[in-house]
């Protein structure tokens, strides 16, 4: 079923951020239940009039995740962090000094990563937020990795104001401070 959407997908949704929201819907939604179901008709009809809804609905607007890599071990990301801000479900993942096993395990495939690296700025703090705010309104999800946490050392809090300002949606997911996480692993209470 999802193979034979790809083409009429491809002709009515221009952007691939759109044909893959469209197939996490399809997926995710009454489409699948449907054909789980044995119902492979419905399970089309279904997906029809949702991609015929897509197809003329005005972009809808993006939202921003910051969330905390922890301390660089991807290991201590938080489940929220791995399982639902961040695995598969963001487009472009901006990470600020950010290890690459933390990076590897959050971003999709493909997912364009820019931003801060120790010793090396890419973009000013000024820069990432109009980023951010640029992303969100063109209808992205946008995932915004912090080195420990997004409010200790990480500019978080700069960041969601100039979200704030600019009304964009916006969630935080908290992530183990490199602090902590430096401790217990050299075993110091």
């Amino acid at each position: 079923m999802l193979r034979a959407l790809r083409k009429s997908t491809r002709q009515k949704l221009r952007d691939s951020g759109g044909r893959r929201r469209f197939f996490e819907a399809v997926v995710d939604g009454p489409a699948a239940r449907r054909f789980i179901e044995g119902d492979v008709q419905g399970a089309e009809r279904t997906a029809q009039q949702l991609l015929a809804a897509m197809s003329t609905a005005p972009r809808a607007a993006g939202e921003v995740w910051l969330v905390g890599a922890g301390p660089g071990d991807p290991e201590l990301l938080t489940l929220k962090a791995f399982a639902g801000a961040a695995r598969r479900r963001c487009d472009p993942v901006r990470p600020a000094g950010v290890s690459r096993g933390p990076r590897s395990v959050a971003a999709r495939r493909g997912a364009h990563m820019r931003g801060k690296a120790a010793g090396n700025i890419g973009s000013t703090q000024e820069q990432i937020n109009a980023l951010l705010i640029e992303h969100a309104r063109q209808g992205k999800r946008v995932v915004r990795l912090k080195g420990g946490d997004p409010f200790v050392f990480g500019r978080g809090g700069e960041e969601l104001q100039a979200l704030a300002a600019a009304r964009i949606n916006f969630s935080v997911v908290p992530g183990i401070t490199a602090a902590l996480g430096a401790a217990a692993y050299a075993a110091f209470p």
